[in-house]
């Protein structure tokens, strides 16, 4: 994905994706995400779903955003539709969502992590679709 595309909804929607100064300021969830990536290390497995830049520019080391793209997928459409599903990103998408919601933090003054407090993008409505009914 282009840069640039990638960047959109962070201008659009999500302050917080760096887009914004409030980006500075800690939040119980992210105090949880971090929790959940260095404390017990589980959030460390899912570097596997990331790869190297297409376009050319560094490796984003911030965990706050976590690009899913599993290895050996691939996209196609449902017959009669559009939309494109690719089941290795719907399923590590689902199992990273599940991981968070299991976590229980180390340090008890961090309150847990709603669902409601996880966004998940894709591009296509088809893995959506299949996110919200193996999450449901």
């Amino acid at each position: 994905m282009h840069p640039d595309i990638a960047e959109l909804p962070g201008i659009l929607a999500y302050e917080w994706l760096g887009c914004d100064s409030s980006t500075m300021v800690d939040s119980n969830a992210n105090r949880f995400f971090e929790d959940w990536y260095y404390e017990s290390g589980t959030g460390q497995t899912f570097d596997n779903y990331t790869r190297e830049p297409h376009y050319g520019g560094e490796i984003d080391e911030v965990i706050r955003v976590r690009w899913a793209n599993a290895p050996g997928g691939f996209a196609s459409p449902k017959p009669g539709t559009t939309s494109l599903r690719n089941y290795a990103n719907i399923n590590s998408a689902v199992e990273f969502v599940l991981s968070l919601l299991k976590h229980q933090p180390s340090d008890a003054s961090i309150p847990d992590l709603k669902g409601s407090e996880i966004t998940v993008l894709s591009p296509y409505k088809a893995d959506l679709e299949m996110m919200r009914k193996q999450l449901a």
